[in-house]
């Protein structure tokens, strides 16, 4: 199934505005939205933009200068028709308080449930309808459980994200080194990273039972394929000492983390750094 960015209806229809610069604002949002291919609406989104179609002669809702272009948008949008929905007006409410207008807010619980089970949709909002800090948004009772939220048009959905992700790892061998190996953490890894455990060692290290291979392992590993990662907060320095100098003499990056648990973050900032700079470098 292909990605949907589902929009906030408080992106679709403006409120009346003498002020031509706010309603120019607002349609040019709005098609920069809708040039996002995966652009859709929901079935109250959807209504109220069928319904507001009729008015888009009035001036205190389209520039007249915009006219022409908002015309053209609204009809590319409309074209697709709405998602399906399997319940309307429904009893839910936003786990997130939302800053919009209340009727826009209304509106997107209606449009979120029934459309949002699928983990490849997401909501195509705006920053200022919800308090800082908020990425992501649910359902009480879902669904959606929760809801990824895009504040600009043309990110990647997060199922997108790790098919990315899980292209560019396939082709790397990642060793951790200390701690016991962590099946939640490696399974975490392959949820969202798509780290194919085949490509995943662990090597059990403690302060009190050293791992005696550690140099020998990353010496059969390739340099600019393999990451290799020290659980420093599980062995002690002499083992961290050991695998540093083994990478330095492989040609491979020594990296480090305190505690497992900061594994996936650090997998995830090694693949932004490294594939940005492969992209400098195609």
């Amino acid at each position: 199934m292909h990605p949907v960015l589902l929009l906030d209806p408080g992106l679709v229809v403006p409120r009346p505005s003498q002020n031509p610069q706010v309603l120019a604002n607002f349609w040019l949002r709005f098609a920069e939205w809708t040039r996002d291919d995966r652009a859709r609406l929901g079935s109250r989104a959807y209504e109220q933009l069928s319904h507001f179609s009729a008015e888009l002669h009035r001036a205190d809702y389209v520039p007249t200068p915009l006219r022409k272009t908002v015309h053209s948008t609204v009809g590319k949008i409309l074209s697709k028709g709405p998602l399906t929905h399997t319940k309307i007006d429904c009893d839910s409410a936003l786990t997130t308080r939302y800053l919009g207008e209340i009727a826009d807010g209304r509106a997107l619980i209606d449009d979120l449930v029934g459309t949002a089970e699928n983990a490849r949709v997401v909501l195509g909002t705006d920053s200022t309808f919800w308090e800082s800090d908020v990425v992501e948004i649910g359902c009480a009772p879902p669904p959606p459980g929760s809801i990824a939220l895009h504040f600009r048009p043309g990110l990647p959905t997060p199922q997108e994200r790790r098919e990315v992700m899980a292209k560019w790892f396939a082709s790397r061998k990642i060793l951790a080194v200390g701690g016991q190996a962590d099946r939640h953490i490696k399974q975490s890894i392959f949820d969202n990273l798509g780290v194919s455990p085949d490509n995943f060692s662990w090597i059990s290290s403690e302060y009190n039972k050293k791992a005696s291979n550690v140099g020998s392992v990353i010496k059969g590993l390739q340099a600019g394929s393999s990451i290799v990662v020290c659980i420093t907060g599980k062995v002690g320095h002499s083992t961290s000492r050991s695998v540093e100098v083994a990478c330095r003499k492989g040609s491979i990056a020594y990296n480090y983390v305190e505690f497992a648990s900061g594994l996936q973050d650090l997998l995830e900032e090694i693949f932004e750094t490294q594939s940005q700079l492969e992209s400098l470098n195609p």
